[in-house]
């Protein structure tokens, strides 16, 4: 299959890695240093198996309105993806699949490129690239994709059509992979989770073992992540996976003691560390979009707003 990933950070790189190991056409936009970086193949090192995979594939720096690929997949940052749904909305590739993070829903993405060619997705990797561009991460794969498998689906509720050719094609190419029909629902679960997180983070400076030592503000998390879930039942919206809402309907001692482990862990040093892959604009931003939500659900949420308000204090 004629691939071609839009954006050559972590995600795009280790799943072009591997779905260029796996024998498909890929191309990869990329630009400036990481072009000239990725002349020579991409290096991913698996930080789990210890496997290193170089693959060669094609560097391109701009994409053409007449070039057509049989699927076009979008792995780049929240705040990057607006100046990017023009120059996909003038290409002719049937297949666009965004691999992006947002709360916000789909109606722009809609709105500019059509619901019949674009799906949605999630990943199930991450890491860090290195100053020589070499990417030192891990996929979800055994006992890590019950956390966590790939999910994709079609960006209309409950529309399977065509989804399908692309879980199979990340499944061959060795990312467990799961259909998801409503992938609205699970990125707003997704946030709901992964912003107090970040708030939580940005009171210790990004350290994880710092947030992991203090009780006060993972007990503090917690209560926020279960207000985010109620905002998202006020709002319509289920969670999803519903094995997350079962998880955080543990005893909160239980939860302590699962997050502090899982806080201390290599994969969250490799995953969820801000200071390693310099996600905070992509954080912040979510959370900005998120808090919209509460706002406009009206549910009382003291515990969200006392992490937020302690992340405003400290970045201004």
């Amino acid at each position: 299959m004629d691939i071609l990933f839009y954006g050559a950070g972590v995600i795009g790189s280790i799943y072009a890695s591997k779905l260029a190991a796996a024998g498909h056409n890929v191309s990869v936009l990329a630009r400036n240093r990481r072009h000239k970086q990725l002349e020579a193949g991409i290096q991913f090192n698996d930080s789990v198996s210890g496997r290193e995979i170089i693959s060669n594939v094609d560097v391109i720096s701009e994409l053409d309105q007449d070039s057509e690929y049989e699927l076009i997949i979008v792995a780049v940052r929240s705040e990057q993806i607006d100046a990017i749904i023009p120059v996909l909305k003038k290409n002719k590739s049937k297949r666009i699949l965004l691999m992006v993070n947002t709360p916000s829903g789909y109606s722009e993405w809609i709105r500019h490129l059509g619901a019949d060619r674009l799906f949605v997705g999630f990943p199930a990797a991450g890491g860090y690239i290195d100053d020589y561009g070499v990417v030192h991460g891990f996929i979800m794969t055994g006992a890590h994709q019950l956390m966590q498998k790939t999910v994709v689906g079609n960006i209309e509720l409950g529309n399977k059509k065509g989804a399908e050719d692309i879980i199979r094609l990340f499944r061959a190419s060795g990312f467990p992979t799961a259909y998801c029909a409503n992938m609205d629902a699970w990125q707003k679960t997704h946030v709901a989770m992964l912003a107090p997180l970040v708030n939580a983070l940005h009171k210790h400076n990004g350290d994880l073992g710092l947030l992991a030592d203090s009780k006060r503000d993972i007990v503090l998390y917690i209560k926020a992540v279960r207000e985010g879930f109620q905002v998202l039942s006020k709002l319509g919206y289920p969670v999803i996976p519903f094995t997350l809402g079962l998880f955080f309907s543990l005893p909160s001692f239980v939860l302590v003691l699962a997050w502090q482990h899982i806080l201390k862990s290599k994969f969250s040093e490799i995953s969820i560390n801000p200071n390693a892959n310099n996600a905070w604009g992509e954080f912040k931003k979510i959370g900005d979009e998120f808090q919209v939500l509460v706002t406009g659900s009206g549910i009382s949420a003291p515990s969200i707003n006392e992490l937020r308000l302690a992340m405003l204090l400290e970045s201004s």
